[in-house]
């Protein structure tokens, strides 16, 4: 549907058939079937279609992945990949409708769709009131994305502090408080930069316009504002903080990243040495290289499983 804004904006495209576009699709499904079948009989965990998909995206690369057949193998890939790029909020039901048209107004900005530059359209309106209209316009046709897309319902939690749905002892039962997971995963890996982009542009604009909080497991930009706006959306955070200082003062469970995502950075910059760990400092020390022979072995396993 962006053959029309792909040309206008050099991005290149051939234009299909009907009967040429059936049997691309015919020779993209029986190609991977096909793989599949060799991989499983082979016995290489998944390594024959790993390969093929990195040189498939690699002779064709993503900015001109355009047209059915491309989107059928990336959505197909999702059954055999070992691995893919993911971000996720966590929001109401009832915003879910909203999210989707935000996400799909971004999409199309990106992609150089003329009808969705169009600043009378409600959340061209909204974007303006909030002074993002002319940031995200900066982006127009740029690039076009082969995305998955999903939701999935979850029930709020009454139990787990830092869960992206926990509302404490308020948790009930009823349909409107059902929560929503809207999911994108991208499934290129040798332009993750591209994946970057995208989560960069539309995980504030979640947040900005959601009662969105973002999945602590998935990608999510080290933006200091960003962060702190997620975790005033924690009710449980200050008690989780709590209990984090005193169980673990010397931060052995936390590493930069979830130093950054807790609003903890200057606190674990400085020495986590405190008397009331009951470690001595050979305690210390033992535990510091204990910690290293598990990093070495874990970086070791991975690399092996990778191949």
């Amino acid at each position: 549907k962006h053959e029309e804004a792909d040309m206008q904006h050099g991005i290149s495209c051939h234009t299909r058939g009907r009967t040429e576009d059936w049997a691309a699709d015919f020779a993209s499904i029986a190609a991977i079937d096909t793989l599949a079948a060799i991989d499983g009989a082979s016995g290489c965990s998944l390594r024959v279609l790993g390969k093929f998909y990195q040189v498939l995206r690699k002779v064709t690369p993503e900015s001109q992945v355009v047209g059915r057949a491309a989107d059928i193998i990336d959505q197909k890939f999702v059954n055999y990949m070992p691995g893919n790029l993911q971000f996720e909020v966590l929001l109401p039901l009832s915003q879910v409708g909203d999210a989707l048209q935000l996400l799909e107004l971004v999409v199309e900005i990106f992609a150089g769709s003329e009808q969705y530059a169009d600043e009378s359209q409600p959340w061209a309106c909204r974007l303006k009131e909030a002074g993002l209209w002319a940031g995200l316009m900066k982006i127009f046709g740029t690039h076009v994305y082969n995305i998955l897309t999903y939701l999935r319902l979850t029930r709020p939690d009454a139990s787990c502090l830092m869960s992206p749905t926990y509302i404490g002892s308020q948790a009930g039962c009823t349909i409107e408080e059902w929560y929503c997971g809207f999911n994108v995963e991208y499934y290129t890996s040798t332009n993750s930069e591209h994946f970057h982009t995208l989560g960069n542009t539309v995980l504030p604009l979640f947040l900005e316009f959601f009662d969105a909080r973002l999945h602590w497991g998935k990608y999510f930009p080290l933006d200091a504002a960003l962060l702190e706006k997620n975790l005033s959306r924690h009710p449980g955070s200050n008690e989780f903080l709590q209990a984090r200082a005193k169980f673990d003062p010397e931060g052995q469970f936390l590493n930069e990243h979830f130093s950054l995502a807790l609003g903890l950075a200057k606190e674990s910059a400085k020495p986590q040495v405190q008397p009331q760990s009951g470690l001595s400092a050979v305690g210390r020390e033992e535990s510091a290289k204990m910690q290293s022979q598990r990093a070495s072995f874990v970086r070791k396993a991975t690399e092996a499983s990778l191949g």
